[in-house]
């Protein structure tokens, strides 16, 4: 009798062993399958049309006034040119690049063309002179030849689209948090089956961005859940140091979670963590925070 418990206590020892190395063999296949993940949607914001349609500016001096002049470090080049009644502009980061390296590049193109240049040499100056001739100016930034940002501004709408690349992880937009690395740790703990859970801080500012990927649908009591980790735990933390740190909410205004499967995006939902706790039915990325927290 004793010697059948015992087969019995080594036998059901081995099947859970074997269970857990399954769920293990399990979980690395899913981040396995996952990295191997392409996206597509950075595509829709490329310049796929002709070489005949565009007419590039050649000027020797850009480069070195973006990186001299205006301090932009890590940057491999920069392009310039015309097609009909647009110019576009894209600057290439190396794997290098810092998250000032990209923020002095974007806060450059709004100097250029929506504010004062306080530098005696102006790259693309014959543009800046003409700029009533463009209906639209478009910014481009790369890192590692990757689409990172583009910004389209329609001068006779006064309206901009911006689009940012979270599809990629760059160290650039890290997020090092305990109480994000604890929102993570819990949401994990939520959700049935494998997972992987991507947080970045985009260059827009005033967002935390959290793509939630997952072998199968998320169930909306498990959304419910997450949401409620959101609404309790991580955006009063966020604001409580915002407040400590700066006098005023400013560091996450907007928290967006991303639910994907391996082989769909089925779900994006937007808490807007200022003033007014809620949560929108907006796209983050046309939404100017700083103004919807007046």
């Amino acid at each position: 009798m004793k010697k059948t418990r015992k087969y019995i206590v080594i036998a059901v020892a081995i099947l859970l062993i074997g269970l857990v190395l399954v769920k293990a063999y399990e979980k690395q296949s899913f981040k396995s399958a996952y990295k191997e993940k392409s996206y597509k949607e950075s595509q829709n914001y490329l310049d796929n049309s002709p070489e005949s349609e565009k007419e590039y500016i050649v000027d020797e001096n850009a480069y070195e006034a973006f990186t001299e002049n205006y301090h932009i470090d890590n940057l491999v080049k920069e392009v310039g040119y015309t097609k009909n009644n647009e110019f576009n502009l894209s600057f290439y980061f190396n794997e290098k690049a810092t998250r000032e390296d990209i923020e002095t590049a974007k806060s450059t193109y709004g100097m250029m063309f929506f504010g004062e240049i306080k530098i005696s040499y102006v790259p693309y100056i014959e543009v800046l002179y003409n700029r009533n001739d463009f209906e639209n100016i478009v910014l481009r930034v790369f890192s590692d030849e990757k689409l990172v940002i583009y910004k389209k501004y329609n001068f006779n709408k006064l309206e901009e689209v911006y689009y940012e690349n979270l599809d990629i992880q760059l160290f650039s937009r890290k997020i090092d948090h305990p109480s994000v690395d604890t929102f993570v740790n819990e949401t994990l703990s939520i959700l049935d089956g494998s997972s992987v859970i991507e947080g970045q801080k985009p260059f827009k500012p005033y967002v935390y961005h959290f793509k939630i990927i997952t072998d199968d649908k998320v169930s909306m009591d498990e959304v419910s859940q997450v949401k409620n980790l959101v609404e309790n735990d991580l955006g009063p933390v966020l604001e409580k140091e915002s407040l400590e740190i700066f006098g005023r909410n400013e560091n996450a205004l907007g928290i967006v979670l991303a639910f994907e499967t391996l082989e769909e995006e089925y779900l994006e939902l937007l808490y807007f963590n200022g003033k007014d706790k809620e949560w929108l039915n907006e796209d983050w990325m046309t939404i100017d925070f700083f103004l919807r927290n007046q």
